[in-house]
């Protein structure tokens, strides 16, 4: 009985001093405050209360400041006082021909604007100048007129079309090709910066006439036969013949070229010999 009260007690003692062990060598991090709010310079700081013991994480393991998530905004710069104005001056003038976006057309959105200003009399009592944003007044030009509507052009339907003209040429001389034009008015023209009308779709134009042109030729009589171009032996005469009927660059067949004999002989019977200058004069 003795012997278990005794074993008792040891491990009563063992125990306990395991505890206090444990509690006085504890391994403990580096304390530190909480966060602090933000800072002008949008950072916060913290700063350490008890250092680590027993081998725990050390102060200089932790970060001391940081950014903030939501920095506050810069502060305002300080306003001038005390600045006094003059009277404005007259509004500046609109510039011409300008409208506004109107009756569901498209046209510039840019509204023009006017401008006034005034002088500063007296300067700011604190030295900072005077914003420039009083010394100028801006607004939209009043009493715009609204946009002109976009109008395409309209080329109308093809029963516009005028008649063909004549054609350039009554047949095909060498090849040549002939040309007739037709054009037509459009029902609407193109305004408010629309569409205008193609050429295409005013103008047309088309071959014609293009079979060859024939010969139709028609002559007058023949004339009489021209001196024989020799004196004596056998040369050539020729005949002409007007034309009556006919292009004269189509009509070729009116000259004729034939053999002739040619004799000078004098009352005697004699033959005589021209000079050769006679001969090929």
């Amino acid at each position: 009985m003795v012997g278990l009260i005794v074993v008792g007690i040891v491990l009563i003692l063992v125990a306990g001093g395991y505890g206090l062990w444990s509690m006085l060598f504890r391994k403990t991090d580096c304390t530190l405050t909480p966060w602090g709010e933000c800072g002008p310079d949008g950072t916060q700081r913290r700063a350490p209360i008890k250092p680590a013991e027993n081998g725990g994480k050390p102060c200089d393991q932790y970060p001391l400041q940081r950014k903030c998530d939501n920095p506050p905004p810069p502060p305002s710069p300080p306003a001038p006082s005390g600045c006094e104005y003059g009277d404005w001056g007259p509004w500046s003038e609109c510039s011409a021909g300008v409208c506004l976006q109107g009756n569901g057309t498209e046209c510039s959105t840019h509204v023009p604007q006017q401008w006034r200003y005034r002088v500063p009399e007296r300067a700011s009592a604190n030295g900072i100048p005077c914003p420039i944003t009083d010394m100028f007044d801006v607004q939209d030009c009043p009493n715009l007129s609204p946009c002109e509507p976009k109008v395409n052009c309209d080329p109308g339907p093809d029963a516009n079309w005028s008649a063909w003209s004549d054609c350039t040429q009554p047949c095909s001389k060498d090849g040549s090709i002939g040309i007739q034009f037709r054009d037509r008015q459009p029902v609407t023209n193109a305004s408010g910066g629309g569409r205008d009308c193609s050429f295409d779709l005013l103008f047309q134009s088309r071959s014609c006439n293009l079979q060859p042109c024939v010969k139709e030729c028609e002559y007058g009589s023949w004339s009489e036969p021209s001196q024989c171009s020799v004196p004596m032996g056998s040369g050539t005469h020729f005949q002409t013949r007007q034309i009556t009927k006919g292009d004269p660059d189509n009509c070729t067949n009116w000259t004729s070229v034939s053999e002739c004999q040619a004799s000078d002989l004098t009352g005697d019977g004699d033959c005589v010999i021209p000079s050769w200058e006679m001969v090929y004069a």
